[in-house]
Parts: structure tokens; C-alpha cells; sequence
């Protein structure tokens, strides 16, 4: 319940932020804006000091240099009101500019339409006593400031500089802000207790349903949240986990039985011989027979256990056992020939394509030759009396494919899903363990191949191994 109390508030904060953001960044762009404001007046101020020390020829020569580096218009009116230097280097291309113009848009109005409504500079506020003016630009997004003042022969110096502004001043803004704000604020806090309510509820009734039935030994799948969102949709994946895991406890009972039964006879065949020969007094014949009877015994235990060891082996991906370039073809074919001298299997036929061709693999070749063999011998067995098993090779795309074929009774389509799983078996009256074809897979996937089965209605079955090229 913790860390869904962790959940709730992570929610809280995330609608309180995302709805706080907009406005702490307009605040934030407030202060950046009267910061460069203030960066502006500054830089009239020193130019205006600067070019006030010179005299009309250095002004002349200064002007521009100190125009362009502070963006500023610089102009010089004779008494009788003629301008006699106007350097104007306000919109000047450059990066601060190419901002500006990101984040307010192109300067309005028109810098000149502004100086027309202003009229004159010896009209102005600053031409006078005041010196310095600062004021907006009449429906536009710049701050304007002048600084004007009389050079020695009478003529007026006026320095104007401009900074952008988005919005109406700053104390106007302030306050607006904070309604605006508590407003929102409010109203985030709303939401995300009606998200996090809406949210952690079903989650919550998705943890009980969950760990009441952890606590059962076989559990059964059935949660019902009724819905239909993403919620259900878990609750459904986990039913469908608790199912998986209900069929996997049942294929785990039905091979422990199996295996209970595979260990049963040769453990009862070993006690029993032993007794006997423990009480003494047997002819030389029964002893015979009981030791016989012994070595058979212990080598079907050995088989059982050599063939778990195996499995857990290939399904750790056989990590220590050194790999060699080798041809599947020429592995195929060996198999095939020993197999065909088996009297077991004298009656099937084989038809054989492809084992010509070169398909070399980086690989284990007893692990392979075992994994190969199982599906031949899975083939034979099936194929019966007569039968024909199947065998192709082809090459192609970088991989080897190698199909197996029989022409006996096929694969149970309820079966097939579950054919390659561990200790599952349809052969109970074989005594079959189910783990050849699981040992099959895990040596095929260990030398990142694909084993895959298939049965066609009517055409036996037909295991498929691809295999990537050396």
C-alpha cells in the first residue's frame, strides 16, 4: 500500500507541475525581460557618456562602432534642426536578435512608424530637462529608451536603445499571474486527487485479488474488475499468468508421476535382488540372474539421470563446451546411416534431399548429433510398419534448414502447442519421459537455432531446425 501511497503523490506532483509550468515560465521570461531592460539603459547610458566626450569628428567616427555593439540608434541634431548623423543599427541581424525573434516575433510597429508618431527628437520628453525617457512602443512588444542631451556647440545627442517585452508591465502581469495561478493550482490539485482516485482504486482491488491468491497452493485465475481500460487489461494478463501456471502445476504432477513410475520399477527390481542375495543361500544360476538383473537396473537409472543432466545443460546454454565448424549434411548422413542398418527399423523407407549440399555450422557436434537423432528416432518410431520418414536440407539466406518428415499418425493439434515443453508427454504407454524433444530444443537454441513442429492433417508429422551458416 506504500508505494501506492507513493504513486498517488508522484500523480499530485505531476498535475501540479505540468499545470505550474506555463506560468513559471512566463514569470521567469518576466524577469529575463526587465533584466535586459535594465541591460539596455545601461548601454545607452555609457554610449551617451562616451560619445558626449568627443567632439563633432569623433562622434562621427564613433558613433557606428559603438552602435553596432549595443544595437542602438545614435543621432546628432544640428539647432536648426537638421539631422547630421543618423546611425541606426537597432535591428541589426544576430543572435540576441534572432531570439528576440523566436520568442516575440517581428519587431511592431515598424521602428519608423514609431518616430513618425513620436515626431521630432527636440520635441521629445528627453530633449528637455528630463534627459532620459523610458516608454512602450504605441500597440507594439518593445520597451523603448532615449537619453538625449546638448553637445557644447548646441547641437542634441541622442542615443535610443530597445528591448522586447511580451506583455503590459510587469507589476499588472504579477497580478494577474497569481489569480491565475492560485486558480490553477487549485484546480491541479482537484484533478489529481480525481486521476489518482480513479487510477490507484482498481490497482488496489488488483493487489488484494492478486496476493489473496499467492497464499493458495494451486492458484486459479478469475480476477473480475469489471472494466475495460488498461486496469482490466492487467487483470486480465494476470489471469492469464495464474492459468499458465495452473497448467504448468498440473504438467509438473502428471511428469513426477511419470517419472515416480520410470524410477519405481528398477529401484524395486534393485531392493529386491539385494535382499535375496543379502539372505544367502542361492545357486549359482540365481545369483546370476539377480546380478543381471542388478546391471540392468542401475543402467536405466543412469539413462534417467544422465538425461536430466543433459537437459539442464542445454537449457544453460552449454557454455563450456568447446564449438567446432561442421556440416550438418555430413551429420545428417551418418545418422541416417545407422539408423538404416537398425533392425528395428527395417521396414521404413527414406527419402533423402539435400544431404549433398555443404551446410557448415559453428557447433557441438554430440549435442547436435544427439538432438538430430531424437527427431529421426521420434520419426522412425511413428512412422511404423512400412512407413516413410523424410529427410530435406536446404541452404539458403544465411541459415540451414533440415525438415523431418514420417508419414505416421501426426501430432494431437491440443498437443502441438506443448510438444517441445519440458515433461510433457503423450507416451505414458512407451514410457516416455518427455524430455527428448524438450532436450531437442534447448541443444537447438543453444547454438541460437529454431526447432518448430507442425502436422499437416493427413501427412504425419514434420519437425523443422534451422540453424544459422558458419
Amino acid at each position: 500500500m506504500a508505494k501506492l501511497n507513493r504513486l498517488r503523490n508522484r500523480v499530485f506532483s505531476a498535475a501540479i507541475a505540468v499545470t505550474a509550468a506555463p506560468f513559471v515560465f512566463l514569470v521567469s521570461m518576466s524577469r529575463w525581460e526587465l533584466h535586459q531592460a535594465a541591460l539596455t539603459e545601461q548601454a545607452d547610458r555609457a554610449t551617451f557618456a562616451a560619445l558626449s566626450a568627443f567632439n563633432s569628428t569623433e562622434i562621427e567616427q564613433r558613433a557606428r562602432e559603438l552602435a553596432v555593439e549595443s544595437h542602438q540608434r545614435v543621432r546628432v541634431v544640428t539647432p536648426q534642426g537638421d539631422t547630421r548623423l543618423d546611425v541606426d543599427f537597432g535591428t541589426a541581424p544576430g543572435f540576441g536578435f534572432s531570439v528576440a525573434e523566436f520568442f516575440y516575433g517581428p519587431v511592431k510597429p515598424g521602428l519608423a512608424s514609431v518616430e513618425g508618431e513620436w515626431g521630432p527628437l527636440v520635441t521629445r520628453p528627453e530633449s528637455g530637462a528630463e534627459g532620459e525617457n523610458t516608454r512602450f512602443a504605441p500597440g507594439g512588444n518593445l520597451l523603448m529608451n532615449s537619453i538625449a542631451g546638448r553637445l557644447p556647440d548646441g547641437s542634441l545627442l541622442h542615443v535610443q536603445g530597445h528591448s522586447r517585452r511580451a506583455a503590459l508591465p510587469e507589476l499588472v502581469r504579477t497580478r494577474q499571474l497569481i489569480k491565475l495561478s492560485s486558480f490553477a493550482l487549485a484546480l491541479a490539485v482537484v484533478v489529481g486527487w480525481l486521476i489518482s482516485r480513479q487510477l490507484l482504486k482498481p490497482l488496489e482491488r488488483l493487489r488484494l485479488e492478486v496476493l489473496a491468491r499467492a497464499t493458495v497452493a494451486v492458484p486459479k485465475a478469475g480476477i473480475d474488475l469489471g472494466r475495460s481500460d488498461e486496469v482490466g487489461d492487467l487483470a486480465e494478463a494476470f489471469n492469464t499468468l495464474l492459468t499458465a501456471l495452473a497448467d504448468r502445476t498440473k504438467t509438473n504432477e502428471a511428469f513426477l508421476s511419470d517419472l515416480a513410475h520410470e524410477l519405481k520399477n528398477p529401484v524395486a527390481a534393485v531392493r529386491t535382488s539385494a535382499e535375496l542375495m543379502a539372505q544367502g543361500g542361492l545357486t549359482p544360476e540365481r545369483v546370476s540372474k539377480l546380478t543381471q538383473g542388478l546391471l540392468q537396473s542401475s543402467a536405466q537409472l543412469d539413462r534417467l539421470v544422465t538425461q536430466f543432466l543433459e537437459l539442464a545443460r542445454a537449457e544453460a546454454g552449454l557454455p563450456q563446451e568447446p564449438r567446432e565448424r561442421l556440416d550438418v549434411a555430413a551429420l545428417l548422413t551418418g545418422l541416417q546411416a545407422g539408423f538404416a542398418v537398425d533392425p528395428r527399423f527395417a521396414s521404413v523407407r527414406w527419402e533423402l534431399s539435400g544431404l549433398d549440399a555443404k551446410a557448415p555450422v559453428q557447433g557441438i557436434a554430440t549435442r547436435l548429433e544427439r538432438a538430430f537423432g531424437n527427431l529421426l528416432l521420434n520419426a522412425l518410431s511413428f512412422a511404423g510398419d512400412q512407413g516413410v520418414v523424410r529427410v530435406s536440407l536446404t541452404v539458403d539466406a544465411g541459415r540451414v534448414l533440415v525438415r523431418i518428415a514420417d508419414s505416421g499418425p501426426g501430432i494431437d493439434p491440443t498437443h502441438l502447442p506443448r510438444i517441445f515443453e519440458r515433461f510433457f508427454t503423450t507416451r505414458q504407454e512407451r514410457n516416455g519421459t518427455g524430455l527428448g524433444l524438450a532436450l531437442t530444443r534447448a541443444i537447438v537454441e543453444a547454438h541460437q537455432g529454431r526447432v518448430t513442429a507442425e502436422s499437416p492433417a493427413g501427412s504425419g508429422a514434420v519437425f523443422s531446425v534451422t540453424l544459422p551458416l558458419a
